[in-house]
């Protein structure tokens, strides 16, 4: 199974603390979206989502992992209940290779979310671990000031 991760997942203790099989392949980037922090249909829970921004991209890491640990992510991320929903995307390596690949986004999500410390960390944890682009890190910085602004 494939996976690309733009949030909390892209640090590798963390993703394999969920799913165990998951083995990193390469960075990737997602054109013509943007992270954002939203909360789901059940406004207790929250976290990323992406929206479409034209020129904007997300950068992260695609993952291989198996279909049972996917499948205990989608458990984990409430897909059943409707918190998550896939999200079949189109990744780009930095040769420019494209992989097809799926996400995770939040479907009619509640308004803006402010991500706890515990929920930031791993993000910038795996952006320096994967050596992501120092404008997109600067840029994450400024996502996550701009969400806890507006859950003020």
């Amino acid at each position: 199974m494939h996976y690309f991760a733009y949030g909390n997942l892209m640090d590798i203790d963390l993703m394999r603390s969920v799913a165990p099989s998951a083995r990193p392949i390469t960075v990737a980037r997602l054109p013509d979206h943007e992270l954002r922090f939203a909360k789901c249909n059940d406004p207790t829970h929250g976290g990323c989502t992406l929206i479409h921004v034209d020129g904007a991209e997300t950068w992260g890491v695609h993952y291989e992992m198996s279909d049972e640990d996917m499948a205990a992510m989608d458990a984990s991320a409430g897909v059943a209940e409707g918190r998550w929903a896939h999200k079949p995307v189109t990744v780009y390596t930095s040769d420019g290779q494209s992989i097809d690949s799926v996400t995770y986004f939040i479907p009619n999500d509640r308004g803006p979310h402010q991500p706890p410390e515990s929920y930031v960390g791993p993000i910038h944890k795996g952006a320096k671990a994967l050596g992501l682009p120092k404008a997109y890190r600067d840029r994450l910085h400024a996502i996550i000031d701009e969400a806890t602004a507006a859950a003020s």
